[in-house]
C-alpha cells in the first residue's frame, strides 16, 4: 500500500483518473463495483475541516462509504478502524469506556489518589482527556495543561519539545517530585518527566519500553504462560536500555528506523514492545497471546 500511495501522491491532477484505473487493474479491484468504508478523523488545526471534506469527496466519487468522526486523536482513529474491521463496538464512547475499565481493573484504588499533570501540547489530546478524566476521577486526578485555550499547537510544549530541549514545557506549573506527562499535538507520542533535587528527569521511549517489557515479563513468568516476549529497537535506542533488557533475559531485536519497521517486527512475538525515543510506540498482543491470557 505504501508504494501505491506514493505513486498516487506524485500523480498530477490531470493524470489521476488514469492512474487509478491502472492501479485498479494491477491489484484486481474494480473501481465501479468495489465498496469500501473510509473513516475520517482530524485534529484541531484550522485546515482540518477542509482536508476532511476533500478526503470524503474523493471517497464518495469511488462509491465508498464515509464516516466522519470529527476531532479525535490518532490512536482513537486507529482503534475505531480496527474495531470496525472486526465488527466490535467502535464509537468514541466505547473507546473511553474500554480503556477506563482496563485501567481500573489493572490499577484499582490506592490509599491515596495520585495526581498527574498532563501537557496536551495545545492539541486534540485536551479534548479527549476531558472526556476520559471523569471516568477515572475516583482513581486518579488528571490535571489538563496547555489545552489550546491560549497557546499555539506544539509551541514550546508537547512531547517533541520536551524530548528535544530536555526540559519541561511552558504552561505547566510543577513542583518538586510531581509526576508530569506530555503528549504531542495528535496524542500519539508520550513521555513522562519530573524534577528531583531541582534536576529535570525524563522517561523517554526507551525507558517506557523497558518498564513495559519488565512488567509484562514478570506477569508472564508468574502466570507460567508459554508466550514469547520481545522488544524491538532501532540503532538510535539508548544502549543502556538494550543492555538492561538483555540482563533480564528479554530478547531485543534491532530494525531500521521507522515505525513501519518496528511494528512489523513486533508482530513476530506473542507480546511485542516497541517505542521510539520520542515516545511513539505501543505494545502488541498476538491472537495467540489473547487466547492464552483469556
Amino acid at each position: 500500500w505504501e508504494n501505491y500511495s506514493t505513486q498516487l501522491s506524485n500523480t498530477d491532477s490531470a493524470s489521476l483518473v488514469e492512474a487509478l484505473k491502472d492501479l485498479s487493474e494491477e491489484v484486481d479491484v474494480s473501481l465501479t463495483s468495489a465498496r469500501g468504508k473510509i473513516i475520517v478523523g482530524r485534529d484541531t488545526r484550522d485546515s482540518g475541516p477542509l482536508i476532511s471534506a476533500a478526503v470524503a469527496a474523493g471517497a464518495h466519487n469511488l462509491q465508498c462509504k464515509v464516516e466522519d468522526i470529527g476531532v479525535c486523536t490518532t490512536p482513537q482513529l486507529h482503534w475505531i478502524v480496527k474495531q470496525t474491521n472486526i465488527s466490535k463496538p467502535n464509537t468514541i464512547e466505547d473507546y473511553y469506556r474500554t480503556f477506563s475499565d482496563s485501567f481500573i481493573n489493572l490499577y484499582g484504588k490506592s490509599e491515596s489518589k495520585p495526581s498527574i499533570k498532563v501537557d496536551c501540547a495545545n492539541g486534540v489530546g485536551a479534548k479527549s482527556l476531558r472526556s476520559l478524566a471523569p471516568l477515572l476521577s475516583d482513581y486518579i486526578d488528571l490535571v489538563i495543561c496547555n489545552d489550546g485555550s491560549n497557546g499555539k499547537l506544539n509551541e514550546n510544549c508537547g512531547a517533541d519539545f520536551v524530548k528535544l530541549m530536555q526540559n519541561a514545557p511552558q504552561g505547566v506549573n510543577y513542583s518538586e517530585n510531581e509526576h508530569c506527562y506530555t503528549i504531542d499535538g495528535d496524542a500519539d507520542r508520550s513521555l513522562f518527566f519530573f524534577f528531583q533535587d531541582h534536576k529535570f528527569n525524563m522517561l523517554d521511549g526507551d525507558k517506557i519500553a523497558t518498564l513495559f517489557a519488565g512488567f509484562l515479563n514478570t506477569l508472564i513468568h508468574e502466570a507460567e504462560l508459554d508466550l514469547s516476549l520481545g522488544v524491538v529497537q532501532t540503532a538510535y535506542a539508548n544502549g543502556s536500555s538494550t543492555s538492561y533488557l538483555h540482563s533480564k533475559g528479554i530478547p531485543v531485536v534491532c530494525v531500521p528506523t521507522g515505525v513501519k519497521h518496528l511494528h512489523k517486527k513486533a508482530e513476530d512475538f506473542d507480546v511485542g514492545v516497541y517505542f521510539e525515543a520520542n515516545g511513539h510506540g505501543t505494545v502488541l498482543f498476538s491472537d495467540t497471546a489473547m487466547e492464552v491470557i483469556n
